[in-house]
């Protein structure tokens, strides 16, 4: 997130602009929820297939925003984003509940958010190094690169269906 602010204020978006962008990736999840449900119902119990799905569109969003010459095109970004982060993170902790051990389903998922918090606590550190190194471009190919790794484990890794 701190790499694309900087990526974003070189490219003319105000600082008032990018924080309307933060805004609405909040306020679709909780309002377009209730519309994205009966899509998410369509999958059931195939996690895997919501998981590729959500990869799927947030790649989609990072091949959009290295070509962002603007506020425009971050916002349709950010929307697309948003779309593929209402698929995947509802679906990683449930999957991690259904691979874990009877009665260890807690502590999988909590697993999972540990990892996440780690994710948001060294990323904006090592974007800005790979930013400082090899420039913008690294970082987009690196987030591409990472979002592709995600989709071949979600599907050499996950099975099909799990119940």
């Amino acid at each position: 997130q701190g790499t694309f602010a900087v990526h974003s204020k070189s490219l003319g978006v105000t600082i008032s602009e990018y924080s309307i962008l933060w805004t609405i990736n909040g306020a679709l999840i909780v309002f377009a929820q209730p519309l994205l449900t009966p899509i998410l119902r369509w999958f059931g119990d195939d996690l895997k297939r919501q998981l590729m799905t959500g990869t799927g569109i947030f790649l989609l969003s990072y091949l959009i925003v290295p070509f962002a010459g603007g506020f425009k095109m971050f916002l349709v970004a950010m929307i697309i984003l948003t779309i593929g982060e209402m698929f995947i993170w509802p679906a990683v902790p449930a999957m991690a509940a259904r691979l874990a051990p009877i009665g260890k389903e807690g502590e999988f998922q909590g697993y999972v958010n540990i990892a996440a918090s780690a994710g948001r606590m060294i990323s904006p550190t090592v974007g800005g190094l790979i930013y400082d190194l090899s420039g913008m471009s690294a970082v987009f190919l690196t987030l591409i690169g990472l979002i592709l790794l995600a989709g071949v484990v979600f599907l050499r890794a996950i099975p099909k269906t799990t119940s």
